[in-house]
């Protein structure tokens, strides 16, 4: 509902960067940026390994700034767009991940899916808190969410949605 969108909105104007994987890119074409709520838009930040993403999309294609993190670099049509190679195939893909953002200045990343990258997280035990927006209206199509085992920090509702903050508490 238009409430939970600024509030996702108002969630990204105090991270750094947002992320998302390759098929959340290609198939929804996100902007990633501030929209609804005032603020400095993070950096985005994609995964995508072997250059699925068409250059026409969002993400790759306007003046806005773009991480891309892959094994198979290509040439980006615009300077504002980089790349860093990175072994998607490693144990430790997450981390490694998380080691070059920090090294970049980012503190606060948040990851906004799908559903593949959201479980790599959870997988690795590399997160900090999810916030999950429920809404009643039954989906009749998708994938489903992920499964977040944590302890329930604060719940509110938000119209006809409902907003749960889960903590991690084996964050490593």
């Amino acid at each position: 509902n238009d409430q939970s969108s600024i509030y996702t909105h108002r969630l990204r104007a105090y991270t750094d960067a947002i992320l998302v994987g390759t098929n959340t890119a290609v198939l929804d074409n996100p902007s990633l940026t501030l929209r609804h709520y005032p603020g400095n838009a993070p950096l985005r930040v994609l995964l995508d390994r072997t250059g699925r993403v068409p250059l026409t999309h969002t993400l790759l294609s306007d003046d806005k700034s773009c991480l891309v993190f892959t094994e198979n670099e290509r040439i980006l049509s615009q300077d504002n767009k980089q790349q860093i190679k990175l072994d998607f195939n490693s144990q430790n893909f997450i981390q490694n991940l998380l080691k070059v953002l920090f090294d970049m200045g980012i503190k606060h990343l948040m990851v906004e899916g799908g559903a593949a990258v959201l479980k790599s997280f959870v997988k690795s035990n590399c997160w900090d808190e999810a916030v999950v927006l429920q809404t009643k209206t039954r989906l009749q199509s998708g994938i489903k969410a992920v499964n977040i085992n944590g302890r329930l920090h604060y719940k509110f509702e938000l119209s006809d949605n409902m907003v749960n903050v889960i903590k991690n508490e084996k964050a490593s």
